[in-house]
């Protein structure tokens, strides 16, 4: 069996991802913000309409490799990306969704709420 996790998402972790900050007001209520570390991206979304059409926006993702955090977030749970290398800062965001792919990564599906 091929390990996914370690042959292909740590590698591109490593090489992809970024510096976050996890502030788990919803995973561990009372507990300190956590820094952690994800690969920003976005991803096409269709939605219908009560009148049966449809709208197409992006949706925005933090990928993570679960292996890495002892506590996964959770919705509610907000998350600070910061300047980085040459990436610029993202903001303050807070997750909305989840969803495991099976293969030892997790998208964090967030929408911004600061600067």
């Amino acid at each position: 069996m091929i390990d996914f996790n370690a042959l292909v998402l740590g590698p591109a972790m490593a090489a992809f991802a970024r510096p976050i900050t996890i502030l788990p007001a919803v995973s561990q209520p009372g507990e300190p913000a956590y820094p952690g570390r994800g690969i920003w991206g976005k991803r096409p979304a269709d939605f219908q309409l009560e009148d049966g059409s449809a709208v197409g926006t992006d949706v925005l993702v933090i990928g993570i490799r679960i292996g890495e955090f002892p506590i996964l977030p959770q919705p509610g749970d907000q998350i600070d990306i910061d300047a980085y290398a040459s990436l610029p800062r993202v903001g303050l965001c807070e997750m909305v969704d989840d969803g495991d792919d099976g293969q030892g990564g997790y998208a964090l599906v967030v929408k911004i709420v600061g600067p």
